[in-house]
């Protein structure tokens, strides 16, 4: 009989202890409080409904009249929602706020474009080494930006870091089958290439009173005279990295091969430039051709002192020891229209063999 009192007595005991811990909970929440005006996503309250006039706080909460506590449940039908649906700016706000939303470099955006479907994505502005801001860049394209990118960034390094390639030169290079080398190009931009490209052209420019000016002096991020701008890419089917569209690499073939094809002794339209050999790289060759700055660049209108060109390099592909021939685009720059004269006078570069009408 004792046994069963003490049990009842503890039961009672333990159902006062619960009830005490739920009449503190409020003031506990206090702890928590937001203003009235939180709203983490612009257009959606997610906040407290704002009370009536005269309305009190909570018992024992030291919350100011005319708001409530975030954790307390608000009254039926007294949360007052929004029927807009939030806008684009809205959502990159929102999005600002939280870490994982830089996880990936690059984001969806919407662009207005009935007549083109195609998805674009945006890739957030970001620092390098050199402490310079870069971006944003636009994927999705079908031409180049006219701004400037870091040249060793990791997003293109599975279309260099890949395969058995070794260099050739495109002038003497006999090829036996009767295919056109440009048929199976591919986007190579393969950083220590471009640095030794610059590394021949600034140097040589520079010492003849040229310096790089903005292609596009109304654009404050435009990429200067001797940058490599950002390529029309899209993203790789398979890895978190880009890669250049099919569709892309075909329209550049046939600018190319027009140029190879009006290229002549009267008509020089295709220029060879040596790069040196280095201590741990031996020399290349590569082609220049100039390009229509209009349809492969998104230059608002046309440049009164660049010309746009595309730099090109015969490679062999060793997979299984076959050696298989490529032309390997490497990328294209916006160079002053007096370079030409400047570079063949200093034995920079100089026209093209007629081989190359053979083989490309």
């Amino acid at each position: 009989m004792w046994l069963r009192t003490v049990i009842l007595c503890l039961g009672f005991l333990s159902t006062l202890w619960v009830c005490s811990a739920m009449d503190g909970f409020n003031d506990f929440s206090n702890l928590w409080h937001y203003p009235t005006g939180y709203r983490p996503l612009p257009g959606f309250n997610y906040a407290q409904p704002e009370t009536s006039e005269g309305t009190s706080s909570p018992a024992g909460s030291s919350s100011p009249a005319g708001s409530i506590s975030p954790i307390s449940r608000p009254l039926p039908g007294s949360v007052r929602t929004s029927k807009r649906r939030p806008s684009n700016d809205d959502m990159h706000k929102a999005n600002s706020l939280f870490v994982a939303s830089r996880d990936e470099p690059w984001s969806p955006i919407d662009i207005e474009q009935p007549l083109d479907r195609r998805k674009r994505y945006r890739v957030h502005s970001f620092f390098m080494d050199d402490h310079r801001e870069y971006g944003p860049y636009t994927i999705g394209l079908d031409r180049f930006e006219v701004k400037p990118y870091p040249i060793g960034v990791w997003f293109f390094k599975s279309t260099y870091s890949t395969g058995w390639i070794v260099p050739a030169d495109i002038e003497n290079f006999v090829h036996g089958r009767e295919r056109n080398l440009l048929e199976n190009s591919f986007f190579r931009p393969e950083p220590r290439v471009l640095n030794r490209i610059r590394g021949q052209l600034e140097p040589t420019l520079r010492k003849n009173g040229w310096e790089p000016q903005p292609v596009n002096p109304d654009d404050r991020r435009s990429a200067k005279q001797g940058e490599f701008l950002w390529p029309p890419v899209k993203i790789h089917d398979t890895k978190q990295e880009l890669q250049m569209p099919y569709s892309v690499k075909q329209a550049i073939n046939v600018e190319v091969r027009n140029a190879v094809q009006s290229h002549g002794p009267e008509k020089t339209t295709v220029w060879a430039m040596v790069l040196p050999q280095e201590e741990t790289s031996k020399a290349r060759k590569i082609m220049m051709t100039r390009a229509d700055e209009g349809r492969f660049t998104e230059l608002p209108y046309p440049s009164p002192d660049s010309d746009f060109w595309l730099f090109h390099e015969l490679v062999l592909d060793n997979k299984r020891h076959l050696y298989q021939p490529h032309v390997a685009l490497l990328g294209g720059t916006f160079l002053p229209k007096v370079a030409v004269d400047v570079l063949q006078r200093k034995y920079i570069i100089k026209p093209a063999s007629l081989n190359v009408k053979r083989i490309l």
